[in-house]
C-alpha cells in the first residue's frame, strides 16, 4: 500500500515527502531525490514518476503549468494495455514492493489516472500554502505573472478536491505547519497509521530539523491589480486551512473557478498549443536537414 503526497507547487510537498521518508515508507529504488536552487533540502520525488506524470499531462493536452481541463469520460476511456505497460515501467508496482509513498504536485492534476493505475484509491496527504504566498514563489522561480500564479493555485486545488470521494486524505497547511512542526508530524504520522501504513518516527526531532527560513511566507499584500484578485482567493484557502490536520474521509469539495482565473487558464492553455506546434516544427525541420544531409 503507498500514500500519495501532494499539493499545489511551492506547497510544501517536499518537505512533507521528506517527513513520509522519515517515517519509514519508501520512495522506491530509481533516481530523483536531487537538490534545486528552489529546494535545497531535496525534491523528494522520483524522476521516473515526474516523467510520466508530464507525459500523461502531455497527453491529455496540457502540462504542469497548462493543467488540461479533463472530462470524467476521458478518465474511464484511457486504455488498459498502456496502463499495464506503465506499471511494468514504474519500480512503485515491482512484485514485493511497498509501503511506498509518492510525491508530485501534479497528482493533483492526476488522481483518477493513478485510482486506474494502482487499482485503488490511495489515502493523500494535501500541501497547502495562501495562494499569495505560491504566486509570489513561482514568480521567483519561474517568472510566472502573479495573475497567471494565482490560477494555478485554483486550478490545482480544484482538481485534486474533485477527486477526494471515496478516499482518505489529510490537508497539511504550510502556515499552520510552520507555526508548529510537531504537532503536524504527529497529525501526519497519526492520519498514515490510521490508513495502515507501518510508519514510526520521533516527531519531536523532525519537527526541530525543519528549516523555517527556507519558506518564503507570510506575503501580506500583492502589487497593482493581483492583490484584488487574491482577495477573491480567500475564503476558499480559509475554508481549506480550517482543515489542517483533521483526517477526511470521502469529503468532496467543489471549488468556485472565478471568471479571471478561467480567462488565465485559457491563455496558458493557449500557449502550451503554441509550443506543442513550434516543436513539431522544430522537429520537421530537424528531420529534413537530416535527411537532405544524408542524400
Amino acid at each position: 500500500m503507498g500514500v500519495l503526497i501532494t499539493g499545489m507547487h511551492r506547497s510544501g510537498t517536499s518537505m512533507f515527502g521528506q517527513w513520509a521518508d522519515t517515517m519509514g515508507l519508501s520512495a522506491g529504488t530509481g533516481p530523483g531525490f536531487e537538490t534545486t536552487s528552489a529546494n535545497p533540502r531535496g525534491l523528494y520525488e522520483r524522476r521516473d514518476v515526474v516523467e510520466f506524470n508530464d507525459r500523461w499531462l502531455g497527453v491529455l493536452g496540457g502540462s504542469w503549468w497548462a493543467p488540461p481541463f479533463v472530462k470524467e469520460q476521458t478518465w474511464r476511456s484511457i486504455d488498459e494495455q498502456h496502463l499495464d505497460q506503465d506499471r511494468r515501467n514504474l519500480d512503485l508496482f515491482a512484485a514485493g514492493f511497498r509501503d511506498w509513498h509518492d510525491k508530485d504536485p501534479r497528482l493533483s492534476l492526476l488522481l483518477p489516472l493513478w485510482d486506474r493505475l494502482t487499482l485503488q484509491r490511495l489515502p493523500i496527504v494535501v500541501g497547502l500554502r495562501p495562494p499569495r504566498d505560491v504566486a509570489m514563489s513561482l514568480n521567483v522561480r519561474n517568472g510566472t505573472t502573479l495573475r497567471r500564479g494565482l490560477a494555478l493555485w485554483v486550478a490545482y486545488n480544484r482538481a485534486l478536491l474533485r477527486h477526494t470521494g471515496g478516499r482518505d486524505f489529510m490537508i497539511l497547511d504550510l502556515p499552520a505547519t510552520t507555526r508548529d512542526p510537531a504537532d503536524a508530524a504527529d497529525r501526519m504520522l497519526t492520519f498514515l497509521r490510521d490508513v495502515g501504513l507501518p510508519v514510526s518516527a520521533d516527531t519531536t526531532a523532525m519537527a526541530s530539523g525543519m528549516e523555517t527560513d527556507l519558506i518564503r511566507q507570510d506575503c501580506e499584500r500583492l502589487e497593482g491589480s493581483a492583490e484584488r484578485l487574491a482577495e477573491d482567493l480567500d475564503p476558499i484557502y480559509r475554508e481549506l486551512a480550517d482543515m489542517h490536520g483533521t483526517a477526511q474521509t470521502d469529503t468532496v469539495h467543489r471549488l468556485p473557478l472565478p471568471d479571471w482565473a478561467g480567462e488565465a487558464l485559457d491563455e496558458l492553455g493557449e500557449f502550451w498549443d503554441l509550443t506543442v506546434q513550434l516543436d513539431i516544427a522544430r522537429n520537421s525541420a530537424a528531420a529534413r536537414r537530416r535527411w537532405w544531409g544524408s542524400h
